[in-house]
């Protein structure tokens, strides 16, 4: 799907004045000629970002302990309720939760193969060789 934006200015001064759906093009012109704006097409998905999950893998949401136990498990569809793909990313929320504890997000083939992927990172936050939030 294509949507039409009606912009104005350059660099600090650039700014969006409308909107428009895939099929009205010729409203987005009008618009552009009153306001003295021009016409750009983007195209639009629903989460360009995302790749597709990798095959046979589910999507794991959990928390870790410094420890490395882990509590606090969702299993997952690949797709949310607004039909984007879940991103795979971790964060350490000790501000949060007044303890240290990490949020996992991540395709798994299951629990076990999860944990790894989350022990790896753990490792790697506590040793300080990896910032404390990213994505997978």
């Amino acid at each position: 799907m294509n949507i039409w934006m009606v912009s104005t200015g350059e660099y600090s001064y650039y700014s969006v004045n409308a909107l428009f759906a895939d099929d009205h093009k010729s409203e987005a012109q009008a618009f552009a000629v009153l306001t003295g704006g021009r016409v750009e097409e983007h195209s639009l998905s629903l989460n360009p970002t995302h790749e597709e999950p990798p095959p046979g893998q589910t999507f794991f949401r959990f928390h870790m302990e410094k420890d490395g136990t882990s509590r606090d498990w969702v299993e997952d569809k690949p797709l949310d309720r607004v039909g984007c793909r879940h991103s795979a990313r971790y964060r350490l929320c000790s501000a949060l939760t007044f303890s240290w504890v990490m949020y996992f997000a991540v395709y798994a083939h299951n629990r076990e193969h999860a944990v790894k992927i989350a022990n790896e990172i753990r490792v790697q936050v506590l040793a300080g060789s990896k910032p404390e939030e990213g994505t997978l």
